[in-house]
């Protein structure tokens, strides 16, 4: 029960120093419902410093010239007790994220980008979770948009086959056969354990205790009727107008320019999402600039005047 931290992460006045925050804040929140308040995410900050190399054990060696060791990094941490090497993995890779927060924060400040950091990082203590609901398990599945409707059927009845497994033995999904295993499974369809022995990344043993209830999984799908076997849904391609097309392909050359100037990623000074949202508009004003959702406080202090001349100079 670890219900007495929930007040610690929701405690305004008390600030979580992360690397990379964002799985952590949606695991927080789906396993714990925990929320999180006053975040410092280091791995932003670092983005936001034109930093290159934002991985915790490259800004680790960057600030202390230590050389983080990530081998432990998918180790299987249900181990009791937890080996010593383990353990000292797991503090290290937390031991200097207070003061490397210190670090970061001097020099944000030195740039004028420490408020934009804070606000990233308010706008982040608000992830959540994906719910998928009843959607099916291939549309989160690297690689099924290139499927065939008899294949995408498989590989569905295969990857819940999975799911089921994971649960039963209270481990992740990967932990039971890879995704390599269950695309082959849905491209070739064995029918038998002979053929199954033929899929790659699945062993011996996996076979002996999953096999069964995979081809099961698989005999289920190959009797779907040919109407209600599943379809990959494309996405609609973003139409716009000639003028609008202009004004981002004017804004895009902004983006770059600017990220130029600041030395920083043009992903964070501008997302596509971001250019599109301006560019449906057909005239802006600063004030109207603040008024869509898509764009940060900061962009628009930082940079609202620059787009609005940018875009008047669009015909």
């Amino acid at each position: 029960d670890v219900s007495a931290l929930s007040c610690l992460f929701e405690d305004p006045s008390v600030t979580k120093v992360l690397h990379g925050a964002d799985y952590d804040i949606r695991c927080l929140f789906r396993d714990f419902g925990f929320t999180v308040a006053s975040l410092f995410d280091t791995q932003l900050a670092a983005r936001f410093l034109g930093q290159k190399e934002t991985g915790l054990s490259s800004v680790i060696s960057r600030y202390f010239g230590v050389d983080l060791e990530k081998k432990y990094q998918k180790s299987n941490w249900a181990l009791r007790p937890i080996p010593r090497e383990m353990l000292s993995y797991a503090v290290l890779d937390t031991a200097f994220l207070p003061e490397l927060r210190a670090l970061l924060s001097e020099e944000l400040e030195k740039l004028g980008r420490a408020s934009w950091v804070e606000e990233e990082c308010g706008i982040l203590c608000q992830a959540r979770p994906s719910s998928n609901g009843d959607s099916p398990l291939f549309l989160r599945f690297k690689g099924a948009g290139l499927l065939d409707p008899l294949s995408l059927a498989v590989l569905e009845e295969v990857l819940q086959v999975r799911v089921g497994f994971a649960k039963s033995m209270d481990r992740p999904v990967f932990k039971v056969f890879s995704d390599t295993a269950a695309l082959a499974m849905a491209q070739e369809k064995p029918r038998n354990m002979e053929a199954l022995a033929a899929i790659p990344n699945f062993s011996g043993r996996q076979i002996q205790i999953f096999g069964a209830k995979v081809l099961a999984g698989i005999e289920k799908a190959l009797q779907t009727p040919k109407a209600e076997l599943p379809r990959y849904p494309r996405k609609q391609r973003f139409r716009c107008s000639p003028h609008e097309a202009e004004r981002k392909l004017a804004l895009r050359d902004f983006r770059d320019r600017k990220a130029a100037e600041l030395s920083l990623d043009p992903g964070i000074v501008l997302t596509n999402s971001q250019m599109r949202a301006v560019a449906k508009r057909k005239r802006t004003r600063l004030e109207e600039l603040s008024a869509i959702p898509d764009l940060r406080r900061w962009q628009v202090s930082a940079m609202g005047e620059e787009m609005l001349e940018t875009l008047s100079r669009v015909p």
